[in-house]
């Protein structure tokens, strides 16, 4: 067995350097177990990207679009050259599509990887209907796909974005790395940003939230970043798709900005239960420039606190989608505060009471003040919630591993890789899932630079 997860390992080459924390170059890291419980085995491997391989070659940040320039900023003909290549960092998140296993970012395109060896194996630019304008070949897509229930199939989505506003969210069935099908088109007027979206064991639910790309800041600026807005005056437009027949339900809820669902459940044919993490606009994301986190007064600044953890609930009869906000102890509130949210996947699409993830300036004064969470979505009152502190330290997106006799949900273990300020080296801790107590840990000699997302395999 082996935990997997993909992150950022490199901000520069010669004397170019990326300006954001999303434009670091893709680099997996990898904990194998073989049963013994005192050894673990580590392994990394930048991700053989055609934008990491050519800038090996010439010891310079190749022109690729980056979500921000990079500094110094390429010339009008780099400009250009960027756009032709597109974005062709995949480093996000760890899945595997039926046997294949794939590197992927927030974009279409994905690499396949060898699991064990962590090698790049092949890019894949999965099939798009032959209308498709070349450079779009690349669109917009979801580091986070859903699986299909009942099948070993994923679901996904691209962007289709056109100038002229024949904009459209393309609904897709994963059979493997480069095997898709169309599932439904949903036709709108802007180009919404989604990192994630919901589903069930029957829909696909998209929240678009009013988070935009402007395609005429796009094409000016060639920086998806700065082309990136949120208008709160308009709403959360809420799709629902049926996986099997393809219909499509629209309805609408107060604008937010969500990057990471949670869980989604039917509590009858008619009721939808979603959970996810919201926030109320976009300085988080645009926090994680470096100018900014590379100065504690402004990186103390950004509201990291922001993302809280939301419910809502969907009434398909009425069209009806109502947010319900979660409680917690006083003293407690920051425990509804955290992002990077998992579950025991045993309960995905089911009713469920656990939630883990990492709240980050949860003090709500410095940055760095990170904790490890879990939050009891089943307990009104927040005597269920808890959490795991230790000073300088700072836990990643952690992963649940269930007991092999597991009777209650938490029955597992929590694994998460943790930066040792003091130390200066990262470790693989295991908590115990129903306490968060640290009950064993793997050091290494060295840091890891903030890992994203994975998972154990």
């Amino acid at each position: 067995m082996f935990q997997i997860h993909n992150g950022i390992g490199q901000f520069e080459f010669g004397n170019r350097q990326v300006t954001h924390l999303f434009d670091g170059y893709a680099k997996l890291n990898s904990w194998r177990f073989d049963g013994s419980p005192t050894t673990a085995y580590f392994s990394t491997e930048f991700l053989g990207t055609g934008w990491y391989n050519d800038s090996v070659k010439t010891n310079n940040v190749a022109p690729y679009m980056t979500f921000s320039k990079p500094n110094p900023p390429f010339n009008a003909m780099g400009q250009i050259v960027a756009l032709m290549h597109g974005q062709d960092n995949t480093c996000v998140n760890v899945l595997n599509y039926n046997g294949d296993y794939v590197a992927v970012g927030d974009m279409w395109r994905v690499y396949t990887i060898d699991p064990v060896k962590l090698t790049t194996t092949a890019r894949v630019n999965p099939p798009l209907p032959e209308n498709i304008h070349p450079l779009m070949e690349n669109s917009m897509s979801s580091s986070h796909p859903m699986p299909e229930y009942g099948t070993s199939n994923w679901i996904n989505f691209y962007t289709n974005m056109d100038l002229e506003g024949k904009n459209s969210i393309n609904v897709m069935r994963i059979k493997s790395a480069d095997e898709r099908e169309t599932i439904a088109q949903i036709m709108t007027p802007h180009v919404h940003y989604m990192h994630s979206f919901a589903a069930t064991e029957k829909y696909a639910i998209f929240f678009a939230n009013p988070m935009y790309m402007n395609m005429e800041k796009m094409m000016t600026n060639m920086e998806p970043r700065t082309a990136m807005e949120y208008i709160p005056e308009d709403p959360t437009k809420v799709f629902v798709v049926d996986i099997k027949s393809g219909e499509v339900i629209e309805m609408e809820t107060i604008p937010s900005v969500v990057l990471h669902h949670i869980n989604a459940y039917h509590l009858d044919n008619n009721t939808i239960v979603i959970d996810l993490i919201e926030y109320s606009s976009l300085a988080t994301i645009q926090g994680f420039m470096f100018e900014s986190i590379h100065n504690k007064t402004l990186r103390d600044s950004i509201p990291f606190n922001d993302a809280t953890i939301m419910r809502y609930v969907i009434n398909l009869a009425d069209k009806t989608v109502m947010p319900m906000p979660f409680h917690t102890l006083p003293g407690h509130e920051f425990i509804n505060h955290f992002d990077f949210p998992v579950i025991n996947e045993e309960y995905r699409y089911k009713p469920y009471c656990y939630t883990y993830g990492v709240g980050m300036r949860s003090d709500g004064e410095v940055m760095g003040d990170f904790r490890l969470v879990k939050k009891d979505v089943c307990d009104v009152k927040g005597d269920g919630d808890t959490f795991w502190h230790q000073d300088n330290h700072y836990p990643s997106e952690p992963w649940f591993v269930p007991l092999p006799d597991a009777k209650l949900e938490d029955d597992g273990y929590l694994l998460s890789i943790i930066l040792d300020g003091e130390k200066e080296q990262s470790y693989l801790a295991i908590f115990d899932a129903k306490t968060l107590t640290m009950i064993n840990y793997s050091y290494l000699t060295f840091p890891i630079p903030f890992p994203l997302h994975g998972r154990y395999f």
